[in-house]
């Protein structure tokens, strides 16, 4: 950790629970470097656990550039506590500068049952509200078994990060736990007007979000593809992915939307075009 103090450092990646796993106390290390990061543009850094400890670590970076920021811890922190640290980072020097954050927690049980009702566990937006004074963010990621945002959720976030590009919102799917995953993949069609948030979406990229009317889907999201062609996505599954046979299920049925996407945004360009003609 002595590295942190280095004046010139713009890059850094941590992985503070493997120094916890050879022994280094948390308090000997903090306090051996005041202030940290001085200068740091991009920080990738692993905990085992967001607590007291990571709270410090943030409280004594001091760089005033930071642009991008990922977090990644080993087990799922608590919703308060992850509240407690975003409001630490929102409220640092470098919280203006930040463009990208990305927040990686664990989304994979060592089987392929679905995962246990926990209710604290539950990300909702109110454990997210100190997102919203970042008001410099372009990109946007949350990895959470338990990510639990409704389509308003995301309407809000939209219009609370008005620079905001990339959504990512990225729960496991898992039958009887859909409505994260609606959330996942309706993040590009957000209830609010195409010029407002929606005209320049060009790519939708998809997990496993089950949807059963493909060419529903493509209507739909033709009415947003208005100045440029939109590209839908859908990630394959690999090896450890669970119902393999379902993912690829899911894959196909978007890859049909993909292909009819075209057809009903050309449509759509037409009756623009003759509205005039006809009033």
């Amino acid at each position: 950790m002595h590295l942190a103090t280095l004046p010139n450092l713009i890059t850094a990646g941590i992985n503070v629970s493997d120094i916890l796993q050879d022994g280094v106390s948390p308090s000997s290390t903090f306090l051996l470097a005041t202030p940290l990061f001085p200068q740091l543009q991009n920080l990738s850094i692993t905990f085992t656990q967001l607590d007291a400890f990571s709270m410090q670590l943030f409280d004594l970076t001091q760089t005033a550039s930071l642009e991008a920021l990922r977090i990644i811890t080993l087990g799922h922190p608590h919703p308060s506590v992850l509240h407690d640290h975003l409001e630490t980072i929102s409220r640092r020097p470098f919280s203006p500068t930040i463009t990208s954050l990305r927040l990686h927690f664990p989304v994979t049980l060592p089987t392929d049952l679905p995962p246990p009702d926990v209710p604290q566990f539950a990300l909702h937006l109110d454990n997210i509200q100190p997102l919203l004074r970042m008001k410099s963010l372009q990109k946007l990621e949350i990895k959470s078994l338990y990510l639990e945002l409704e389509n308003s959720d995301i309407a809000t976030l939209a219009a609370a990060l008005p620079a905001l590009q990339p959504l990512r919102l990225v729960s496991p799917y898992y039958a009887g736990r859909t409505r994260a995953r609606r959330s996942t993949h309706s993040a590009a069609t957000l209830p609010c007007p195409p010029p407002a948030c929606l005209a320049a979406l060009y790519r939708l990229e998809v997990e496993y979000s089950p949807i059963s009317r493909p060419a529903a889907v493509a209507a739909f999201l033709s009415m947003f593809s208005t100045r440029h062609p939109l590209g839908v996505f859908a990630r394959r599954p690999a090896q450890a992915d669970g119902d393999k046979q379902v993912h690829e299920v899911h894959c196909r049925q978007w890859q049909q939307v993909n292909l009819l996407l075209p057809l009903f945004t050309e449509v759509r360009k037409q009756e623009r075009s003759a509205r005039p003609a006809e009033s």
